[in-house]
């Protein structure tokens, strides 16, 4: 499989920004970051299985092959990387770093963590029991974060195509606990929404534990889903840690 269909990519730049989105998130996520980290940043946003233009492919993913295909981007580009992930994306980004450190590649910037609970703390907020959900009832917790407009929602062929990927990865989230992890050499930057129940600031801090690198904390106006709404304030913080 080519690289092309694992990633959305801005132009090439200086230096890049690998962007992980929350649970059943597409790479379209993170496409208004490629025009406002332009030039200096390409953004590059991971496509996982059973989305977008792999909707036709079962939706479960190792994260084996997410590193792979990160680590052979990395080699490639030859330049300076961070990576950001929201929500799920936060986890999978924590693991990619410990795996690209396994293989000895270049070590990140630094890892952006947003709105996301470490993984050494239990599943919460529904996570927990998707497994034993009906699809009623994980309709209802998706309306209770948001980020997934009502409207998608209550659309039955819509629905449909998204519930797999939906319950791959929340399912994957409630699965990954890591009571302790090697610790990364870059930094980590923990963003928490202001107004966000599942990731409060003081939950967030908790990512202090998997660096031994500076660790840095910040708080956005917003709810879970602030990655939409504060993309400037965002980009600045990769920028920063880029620069």
């Amino acid at each position: 499989m080519s690289a092309s269909e694992w990633f959305l990519a801005g132009r090439p730049a200086p230096s890049q920004v690998f962007c992980f989105p929350y649970a059943a998130g597409g790479a379209a996520v993170f496409f208004p970051y490629i025009a406002e980290l332009a030039p200096d940043v390409q953004v590059v946003s991971l496509r996982l299985p059973g989305r977008e233009s792999r909707l036709d492919e079962p939706p479960a993913f190792r994260v084996a092959d997410v590193v792979d295909q990160v680590a052979a981007h990395v080699a490639t580009a030859a330049v300076p990387y961070a990576l950001l992930g929201h929500s799920m994306g936060a986890q999978l980004a924590l693991e990619v770093a410990i795996g690209l450190a396994g293989r000895g590649a270049s070590t990140p910037a630094a890892l952006l963590v947003l709105g996301c609970p470490p993984p050494s703390d239990p599943p919460t907020g529904g996570f927990g029991d998707v497994e034993t959900m009906s699809d009623a009832d994980v309709v209802q917790f998706l309306r209770s974060v948001g980020g997934i407009p009502d409207q998608a929602l209550a659309e039955p062929v819509l629905l449909e195509l998204m519930l797999p990927a939906i319950r791959a990865d929340l399912t994957w989230v409630a699965r990954h606990h890591r009571a302790a992890a090697p610790l990364l050499d870059c930094p980590v930057v923990a963003v928490a929404g202001s107004a966000d129940d599942h990731a409060r600031p003081e939950t967030m801090r908790r990512w202090s534990a998997y660096t031994r690198g500076p660790f840095r904390e910040h708080v956005l106006p917003g709810g879970h889903f602030f990655v939409h709404d504060q993309v400037a304030a965002v980009a600045d913080l990769v920028r920063a840690v880029l620069d």
